[in-house]
């Protein structure tokens, strides 16, 4: 297997790739838009593999960047809502 071959192999797999991904999860690395929409497309990635926490997770980390953006409580909610969560203290 060549040098490029394997970096290949090491680096295609999912969790190399959420990893690079969440890296740009930096406010002084993208602007307030990219994050959310970046945040949109790994929330949606945790859900095809129906790993809920880790979707919710990332609503969780937006919410701390930017507490005044409506978006980030309406998709936590509805990963809860995937989850199975109650939105009341029952």
């Amino acid at each position: 297997m060549t040098a490029a071959a394997a970096s290949v192999a090491v680096n295609a797999g999912f969790d190399p790739s959420v990893r690079r991904v969440r890296g740009l999860l930096d406010p002084a690395v993208m602007p307030p838009g990219g994050i959310y929409q970046t945040s949109v497309h790994l929330s949606s990635a945790w859900l095809a593999r129906r790993e809920i926490d880790s979707m919710a997770s990332i609503w969780e980390e937006y919410i701390a960047l930017y507490p005044s953006d409506p978006r980030g409580y309406q998709k936590l909610a509805k990963s809860l809502w995937e989850k199975g969560e109650p939105a009341y203290g029952t």
